[in-house]
């Protein structure tokens, strides 16, 4: 862990602080599913957490990350995740309002809002790309790297000790999509799930989330996000995303669409010679069109077997119909994408 990072965690007082002891000598098996933003990964995390077949990070673990392990011992944590039920319900949430997807202590989430360890200044973060040229430096704390490694540890530590079952842990982390050679070196034993789906439907949902976090807070966001917190706290920021991703506003599209096709072309280029026994690739609409034959064969990849019925029929395909903006650009994006496309089978 970085200087900065470990004086970070060295002040900050938690009331886990005296029961990590408790985490020494766990070990844990890493699984990630890595996609591109709005790809897929959330359908495809619930369905295979849904198997039983793995530990995972949830949305109440990331909220009170810091009690989690007080809270198991001293018989809170129920009363804990009811209260957090009853603040959603106060707040007149019952799913993740941008995507439909339901809100639930028990919901998997991703581990990046877990390693937002430093503090960030609200203007750069929400007007840089998180992916492309700029990641290394301006998304690396939302990133398994050498600076968030400890504190990642900790967590997937955590995990395992509140499951009390030795499974596989599952992670999804789309920052981190590009990521995988050096999560690698890390974990020399981890195992990959890549998530892809057509970019045009891809840069159409970020588009329209974007849309909908910056024309209203959304506090559920903002509870587990806080780089989204700072940034609704800058009243700057807060106007300038609402201008930029308002609806028809071509300046939105022309944002993301450079970030997009970095993250995805540099996808190919990274691939090519990672060894073959780590990963394993699925494509979203092969997911949507035959779920139980697709979640059976990454089990089979990963030598697992379902301990009970996979919720199949949760998945509820969300495709939605291309923004005018976006299909107006459509031959000029696919151009500017063909190298992911062509990789994963796409027609141009």
């Amino acid at each position: 862990m970085s200087d900065q990072s470990s004086m970070l965690r060295k002040k900050r007082i938690t009331p886990d602080q005296t029961h990590l002891h408790l985490l020494e000598g766990i070990s844990f098996r890493p699984i990630f599913i890595l996609g591109p933003h709005r790809s897929g990964t959330t359908i495809l995390f619930n369905l295979l957490a849904s198997s039983g077949a793995f530990n995972y990070l949830t949305l109440h673990q990331i909220v009170y990350y810091d009690q989690l392990l007080d809270d198991h011992l001293n018989g809170r944590t129920s009363q804990v995740k009811q209260e957090l039920i009853d603040r959603f319900d106060r707040l007149g949430y019952k799913d993740r309002v941008f995507d439909g997807i339901p809100l639930s202590p028990d919901a998997p989430e991703e581990y990046g809002f877990v390693l937002q360890v430093t503090k960030r200044n609200p203007l750069v973060t929400m007007l840089r790309p998180y992916h492309g040229p700029f990641a290394n430096r301006f998304a690396r704390h939302l990133q398994l790297n050498g600076d968030t490694v400890a504190l990642f540890s900790e967590m997937c530590r955590k995990i395992q000790f509140l499951a009390g079952a030795d499974r596989p842990i599952l992670l999804k982390n789309p920052y981190d999509f590009n990521n995988f050679k050096e999560i690698l070196r890390h974990f020399p034993a981890a195992k990959f799930i890549f998530n892809h789906r057509h970019s045009l439907h891809v840069l159409n949902s970020q588009v329209r989330t974007l849309h909908s976090i910056f024309s209203s807070k959304n506090e559920a966001l903002a509870l587990i996000g806080r780089d989204y917190a700072a940034m609704y706290k800058d009243s700057r920021v807060r106007e300038a995303n609402r201008r930029t991703y308002a609806p028809g506003n071509k300046k939105g599209i022309l944002s993301v669409l450079p970030s997009l096709t970095w993250t995805a072309n540099h996808f190919v280029e990274e691939v090519r010679g990672f060894p073959a026994e780590h990963y394993v690739s699925l494509r979203y609409e092969d997911l949507c069109s035959n779920p139980r034959r697709q979640i059976g064969r990454l089990l089979d990849f990963l030598g697992l077997r379902p301990e009970r019925e996979v919720a199949f029929d949760t998945i509820q395909p969300r495709q939605q119909k291309l923004l005018p903006e976006i299909e107006a650009e459509g031959p000029r994006i696919r151009a500017s994408l063909s190298p992911y496309l062509t990789y994963n089978g796409y027609e141009l």
